[in-house]
């Protein structure tokens, strides 16, 4: 016992080392980085940030945040070499003797922070892709009613350019629901409820084994999913009273984004223009209803939401993005999206009894 009781006191004394110098490289590497950014000219600071953003359809803030991870993660690795590197080395070999003594120090472990590390790794918070009005991006997830679903398009397809558009005013694309499978006795799911067409799909913070369901994708309007980019809680709503001239949070919205809002304005009020002469028709009410269904049509998410709600002059598509998975996974899962539809077909053989 009183080896055990010497073992935990030299643990803890070794991992707060560890700990405090971590805390040490990170204050350094601020302060490195701060020295690295000083080091960009004006010129060639504006060049990147708005020149390249504009040329590129991308959002400057996209740049800039895409900018302060590159300067960040260099200053991280010119500290980490030049003064924490061999401190490092030595103080975890002798954590690991220490550790080597009994295996028993890792009892008490805290996995539920172990799963947000990990999650935080792979998917970028829902609240940073809202509040920051990002537009929709390929990994971008959604949360439809009980159900979510993953959006899978080819990137360049989705940026928006500086007039508003798309490539080839592209406005269709695919959202891949994610299904959920019970885990088993060794943490998996069981082997007869995995299906061919089942992508997995890693959420650490999930109790189940989770995979996208290849085979259910849904054929999407980007004009409905663009609009979770408009509004700081994600939810795909638009206000028929506010055009682009008095759009919400006008602000912080990049320009091409401004274009985009009118333009899907401009489109979903002939709909909606439409479906307000139909509520004043004189006419059978089973008819009207059906009517009115036909009018919202253009604008529903296929078959994963019947009709949008409407509530006075605004128009709740009843969609929310929750989070985005980042790269390379979610290219991974493009590429995997892509493979499913490209399968060949064989004909049947027919010498099989």
């Amino acid at each position: 016992m009183v080896v055990i009781g010497v073992r935990n006191v030299l643990w803890l004394k070794q991992v707060t080392a560890i700990k405090t110098n971590v805390k040490s490289l990170i204050d350094n590497s601020i302060r490195k980085t701060k020295d690295n950014l000083d080091k960009i000219d004006m010129a060639t600071f504006d060049h990147i940030i708005m020149d390249v953003s504009v040329q590129e359809g991308c959002w400057e803030f996209d740049t800039l945040y895409r900018v302060i991870k590159i300067i960040v993660d260099r200053a991280i690795q010119e500290t980490m070499l030049n003064d924490y590197f061999s401190a490092f080395q030595g103080e975890t070999e002798v954590l690991r003797k220490i550790k080597n003594i009994d295996k028993g120090i890792a009892k008490g472990v805290d996995n539920e922070m172990s799963k947000i590390l990990r999650y935080n790794e792979l998917y970028v918070n829902g609240d940073f892709v809202n509040k920051t009005f990002s537009q929709v991006c390929n990994g971008d997830i959604f949360e439809i009613r009980d159900t979510r679903y993953m959006l899978l398009c080819q990137p360049c397809n989705l940026e928006i350019r500086s007039d508003g558009k798309r490539n080839r005013d592209m406005d269709q694309s695919y959202l891949i629901p994610i299904v959920e499978l019970e885990k088993g006795a060794d943490g998996k799911e069981s082997p007869k409820e995995r299906k061919p067409h089942f992508q997995g799909l890693e959420m650490p913070q999930s109790e189940k084994v989770c995979f996208l369901n290849l085979a259910e994708f849904k054929t999407v309007p980007l004009s409905v999913i663009d609009l979770v980019a408009f509004n700081p809680n994600g939810i795909a709503h638009i206000d028929m009273g506010k055009n682009v001239q008095n759009v919400d949070y006008d602000a912080v919205l990049q320009e091409n984004m401004k274009k985009r809002y009118g333009r899907i304005y401009k489109k979903i009020k002939y709909y909606y223009d439409i479906w307000l002469k139909v509520c004043n028709l004189n006419m059978p009410v089973n008819e009207k209803v059906e009517l009115k269904n036909l009018c919202s049509r253009p604008c529903e998410l296929g078959c994963v939401i019947p009709h949008p709600e409407l509530n006075g002059k605004v128009i709740n598509f009843g969609i929310r993005r929750i989070a985005r998975l980042r790269n390379p996974l979610a290219q991974d899962m493009l590429e995997a999206f892509m493979g499913y539809m490209a399968r060949p077909a064989y004909d049947v053989d027919f010498s099989i009894r």
